[in-house]
């Protein structure tokens, strides 16, 4: 059974325990595939949870863990990091690859994208070899059929020797089969199989390769065959220092067959799996009828266009943010209007008008403004990014970019990132991690902490945006664009070298789905919601208690050299700056605490409004983001970056509000 022009499925005993396990123990179930494959949808489905799903590639970064009960069994479903491969030691692959290594994992499902099948079979041989139960769930079949792509899973299953589920993980269709089959498959021996499948010349010196290898070595043993044989550093050290005398006959081979390919032993392996899993894919599918170029593929070439496609992401972005404005300053004037109107009664109910004004700032106005304020902007902001995440647009965005950005040190890829940071920062630095180099890395981490997240971007419309005008927001998002131009540039210079040419997966465009929009704005919505309330409630009880008892003066008055002096700012900004370090939102709705009113246009002048605005904007990132730049980058280059990054919004908000106050 197997593909037999390609040796065949070889078979021996694996290194894994037996996998049959009692339903009183937790299986932990893996999900492994190329990135963009569909894995959160799957995940979401198998667990009800709500991790983001997002039709561009490197979403997932890090393990996600999520449980579940099937049948009487306890199931731990953890969701990998999309990758190409388990060899190398480049990031999101080595954190896989240690995973199923260390863990040994009960059951890998791995999430193949129907329609590039023969590219995801590249990875699915690499994982037979490891002798973990597997099931293979051809994601996205309904795409596959609908683009004339025709696979019989019935052969592709005898092909590969494991279990095949067709399915449709946004449809939910194939979701029960998997784990039916998936936890079948525990309890049998054939399953308890390490399998390869290579060309008949690299078969054979992986044999010889592998009948060198000591018995309980701790790895699967065709695997470990083929990392002795590219000369895998950290195996090699393991293995020879029991084993030295094999050292040289392994070395032997490798240079035999480099020789007589002429090629280097890691892209003879590569290509050997392509044309192994090439083969594979042809038995298994073909296409029916005349193929055309359909209207999603003009459409994709129109997007991607390096004139028509820019200037449809300019026009995008324009009619995106004068949306969130129109709606955004509608609603917001509506609600405090209504506010307002009810507020001196509120006070009037309490004997002493201080008192009333203390409670009403302290407890009332938090959650006003938080109503009235920041959702108005919030909510559609994120459906309209969930729409554009779902649809594949923002991987075509990023292929646009990638001139532009290499002109100031970038990646490409980055790009992606950084428009998650309009979002949140937090997420978007770690989704740094699908940058191949450390240095492009750093390089994307330290632009994106300067993308004014969604937080930030309430404090411009709902201040600037609703008391100056929406071309002043406009002018603060490009003023922004330049400065993260100007100092990605500048670091760009300090840390040397060329950034890499972009080379990454193009998801298909498809009709976002309403159900996956909803879901991810609600996700997105409620985290703010049930953090952002509370947290100011709390800080602007702090801060009424210190106005109540006429402490708020001094505090202030030792900032003023700051907040007035240089940035012209009202003295009590100071107060709500610091407090902005929590999150950025706070500055905005606490400035109505701050300043006895919600109507901020009494208490602060135009050039005021836009300089505070630009100063948040550039300063410090909240503490959640400083926390992901300390896991991310180390605690030296993230207090750098803070440091940098407090200083030079001070520097630039003095030098702006001298220049403003000239020419407004």
């Amino acid at each position: 059974m197997g593909c037999e022009s390609c040796a065949g499925a070889v078979r021996g005993k694996s290194d894994a325990s037996n996998y049959r396990k009692s339903s009183a123990e937790t299986i932990t179930v893996a999900l492994v595939g190329n990135p963009n494959v569909g894995k959160s949808v799957i995940f979401n489905q198998l667990t009800g949870a709500h991790q983001i799903i997002g039709n561009w590639p490197g979403k997932t970064v890090g393990l996600l863990s999520g449980k579940l009960i099937f049948e009487g069994h306890d199931l731990d479903i953890i969701d990998l990091p999309g990758t190409y491969s388990i060899s190398s030691d480049i990031g999101e692959e080595r954190e896989v690859r240690e995973f199923l290594l260390g863990r040994k994992p009960d059951l890998i499902i791995n999430v193949v994208d129907s329609t590039f099948l023969e590219r995801n079979l590249a990875l699915t041989i690499e994982l037979l070899m490891l002798g973990i139960p597997i099931v293979v769930c051809l994601n996205q079949i309904d795409r596959a059929e609908k683009q004339g792509l025709v696979i019989d899973s019935d052969n592709l299953e005898e092909e590969l020797g494991v279990p095949v589920v067709p399915s449709s993980g946004l449809r939910g269709i194939g979701i029960t089969d998997l784990l039916k089959i998936g936890l079948t498959s525990l309890g049998s021996d054939e399953e308890k199989i390490e399998r390869r499948y290579h060309t008949p010349r690299i078969a054979s010196q992986l044999d010889s390769v592998k009948d060198m290898l000591p018995r309980n070595a701790g790895y699967p043993s065709y695997w470990l065959a083929e990392r002795l044989l590219v000369g895998d550093t950290e195996i090699e050290d393991k293995i020879y220092s029991t084993t030295p005398a094999i050292r040289n006959q392994i070395s032997e081979i490798r240079t035999a067959l480099e020789r007589e390919m002429e090629d280097g032993i890691s892209s003879i392996l590569l290509s050997d799996r392509f044309a192994v899993a090439a083969t594979i894919a042809s038995r298994a599918s073909q296409y029916s009828g005349k193929q055309e170029v359909t209207r999603e593929e003009k459409l994709h070439n129109l997007l991607t266009h390096r004139v028509f496609g820019l200037l449809i992401l300019i026009g995008l972005s324009i009619s995106v943010f004068y949306a969130l404005f129109t709606f955004g300053d509608f609603f917001a004037t509506m609600m405090i209007d209504a506010s307002e109107s009810f507020r001196p009664d509120f006070i009037g109910r309490f004997g002493d008008p201080d008192f009333g004004e203390f409670i009403w700032s302290g407890l009332i106005g938090g959650t006003v403004s938080v109503l009235s304020i920041a959702l108005p902007y919030l909510i559609p902001f994120f459906i309209l990014l969930a729409v554009l995440e779902d649809t594949g647009y923002i991987a075509r965005v990023a292929f646009i970019m990638d001139s532009i950005l290499h002109r100031i040190g970038l990646h490409g890829k980055a790009f992606i990132p950084m428009i998650l940071g309009y979002s949140c920062n937090v997420p978007a630095c770690m989704g740094c991690r699908i940058m191949e180099t450390d240095r492009e890395r750093l390089l994307s981490i330290f632009a994106v902490t300067l993308v004014p997240c969604a937080a930030t971007s309430i404090v411009i419309l709902g201040l600037v945006g609703t008391y100056v005008g929406f071309v002043w927001v406009v002018a603060l998002y490009a003023f922004n664009l330049v400065l993260i131009a100007l100092l990605t540039r500048l670091a760009y210079s300090v840390l040397p070298g060329d950034p890499a040419g972009l080379i990454m997966e193009m998801p298909p465009l498809r009709r976002p789905s309403l159900e996956v929009v909803l879901k991810q704005s609600w996700h997105r919505v409620k985290d703010f919601i049930y953090i952002a309330i509370p947290l100011l409630i709390i800080v602007g009880l702090f801060l009424a208690s210190l106005q109540y008892l006429d402490l708020l003066d001094y505090i202030s008055d030792g900032m003023s050299p700051v907040t007035v002096t240089w940035l012209g700012l009202p003295a009590v900004t100071g107060i709500v700056l610091i407090f902005g370090i929590l999150r950025k939102e706070l500055t905005l709705l606490l400035l109505g605490t701050v300043a006895l009113t919600s109507d901020l246009g009494e208490f602060m002048t135009d050039v005021q409004m836009i300089v505070f605005s630009l100063v948040v904007m550039l300063y410090i990132p909240c503490i959640a983001t400083v926390g992901a730049l300390v896991k991310e980058i180390g605690v030296k280059r993230a207090t750098a970056i803070t440091l940098f990054e407090i200083g030079f919004a001070v520097l630039v908000g003095g030098v702006a509000f001298r220049v403003l106050s000239g020419v407004m």
